[in-house]
């Protein structure tokens, strides 16, 4: 469902007459691209877990570099490398997701975060494909670099901003442990929806696909799918 309206999305908002579309629309369609353009991270994140066709190794790991591919051109093999290596040392010098230990402001976290992920064999490649878009829809819509920084560019930098900010800078800005107690109890294994302040839930989906608000417990138990993080608890 992700992909599909990543690609639906990014078909109609960029065939769509410009005059038909309201400053709340634009808003919308940019919110809503950026959104699922963070689902296509998502869908490569829970390939690096053998989460997505856990039976299926190879055809998981096929939809995941399509995935990262898609979202910024991104080498999946180096991008599962770093993650992995953020899980075996949170929060220490060796996870790419921290900060360097002396430069910890935000922006200089947040920079070091995408030079760790985007190479620049992956900028070259997304200005290539940026840019072979850009010349095919020049030939048949006026103005088309507005609806490519729109709809394409402007997703994929707010994207990448959410990612580092509901996914990394708020769930890794302190320490990892003393949030996991709380999260897991012993003797529950699931929690029924209906039990959820779907308040919280929507909050927690809508930032970071339950990464941000349970990500101590993606910790604890990475082969657990993005939409089961809610619900799950540690078995007795």
């Amino acid at each position: 469902m992700i992909f599909a309206g990543w690609v639906v999305s990014l078909l109609l908002f960029l065939s769509v007459d410009s005059a038909s579309f309201s400053v709340s629309g634009v808003i919308f369609a940019v919110l809503l691209r950026t959104f699922l353009h963070t689902g296509l991270f998502v869908i490569g994140h829970d390939a690096m877990h053998q989460n997505l066709l856990p039976n299926h190794r190879r055809i998981n790991h096929w939809i995941g570099a399509i995935a990262v591919g898609l979202y910024a051109a991104i080498s999946y093999s180096s991008c599962c490398a770093n993650h992995h290596q953020h899980h075996r040392y949170p929060e220490q010098t060796r996870d790419p997701d921290f900060h360097d230990g002396t430069h910890t402001h935000p922006f200089c976290w947040y920079v070091k975060f995408i030079r760790e992920y985007i190479a620049v064999s992956s900028i070259l490649g997304l200005l290539g494909g940026w840019g072979l878009l850009l010349w095919g829809m020049s030939q048949v819509v006026p103005m088309a670099w507005s609806w490519v920084v729109l709809f394409v560019l402007l997703p994929f930098v707010l994207s990448s901003v959410q990612l580092f900010v509901f996914g990394t800078y708020l769930p890794h800005r302190g320490k990892l442990g003393p949030q996991v107690p709380e999260l897991l109890r012993p003797g529950d294994r699931t929690l029924n929806p209906s039990q959820t302040q779907w308040g919280q839930w929507l909050w927690s989906f809508f930032t970071c696909y339950h990464f941000g608000q349970y990500h101590p417990r993606h910790h604890r138990f990475p082969r657990v799918p993005w939409y089961r993080l809610p619900s799950f608890r540690e078995k007795c």
